[in-house]
């Protein structure tokens, strides 16, 4: 079994004062691989299907793929939503809990900080009513690793709690902020309750893969459809 796990930010033109375009992906190109993926039959899951098809609980179906979103962005809603919907897609968002609704502080992974609207509840619950899944990308967007063990099980029991409560549906899994993480981080995502958590190590995700150090392929606001196709049939292989 080998599975592509996509990841996004956001579905959008980069704003002005954006240094770190890696985050954007071009709403046309967003909507030019969604109906690639349709056309090639390609059948989204989600997190807790993936991990339930690698313990052997459950046989996915053919051709089977993971879309993903990291922070929360509202874009995610007005732009990403409607063409998921139009294609029938499932997707799964990882939230930063803190910033919901919020004008967005979050960090990218070059350390910029940029002002940008996120997800609020209301849109969040729309979606998820939509067939969207929510999962964890911790309550702060912390740099984990410089963190102690009780300050990473708060980031960790708070997110889940919050999103929860909110929405009535489990929270199993965790996407780790910048993709950074260590064995005593991973340690701990395990020893909390999650089922299992997302790196931004490129890579498909394989049949015995540790579920706590799982890869995914991310997309950038360039990549044209041929590089998408390179990437989802040869590149990571």
């Amino acid at each position: 079994m080998k599975v592509p796990i996509l990841f996004y930010h956001k579905i959008n033109f980069p704003a002005p004062e954006a240094k770190e375009k890696s985050l954007y992906v071009n709403p046309k190109n967003f909507h030019c691989q969604m109906r690639y993926l349709k056309y090639r039959r390609y059948n989204p899951i989600y997190l807790d299907e993936l991990v339930k098809g690698m313990k052997g609980q459950i046989k996915l179906p053919p051709k089977p793929i993971v879309i993903t979103f990291d922070d929360g962005y509202e874009d995610n809603y007005t732009i990403a939503f409607p063409t998921l919907k139009k294609f029938d897609f499932k997707a799964t968002i990882f939230l930063v809990t803190e910033d919901i609704g919020k004008i967005s502080g979050v960090w990218t992974d070059s350390r910029e900080k940029l002002k940008i609207s996120l997800l609020n509840w209301n849109q969040i619950e729309a979606m998820s009513k939509g067939g969207i899944n929510f999962q964890s990308h911790t309550h702060t967007h912390p740099v984990l690793t410089k963190l102690n063990r009780e300050q990473i099980k708060k980031e960790l029991l708070l997110s889940r709690q919050i999103i929860e409560e909110k929405l009535q549906k489990p929270v199993n899994f965790l996407c780790y902020p910048m993709g950074d993480f260590d064995e005593r981080v991973a340690g701990l995502v395990k020893d909390t309750g999650y089922l299992g958590a997302f790196t931004t190590k490129r890579g498909f995700v394989k049949d015995g893969d540790d579920l706590f150090t799982l890869k995914r392929i991310g997309i950038k606001y360039n990549k044209k459809i041929w590089n998408f196709v390179h990437a989802l049939t040869f590149k990571y292989r």
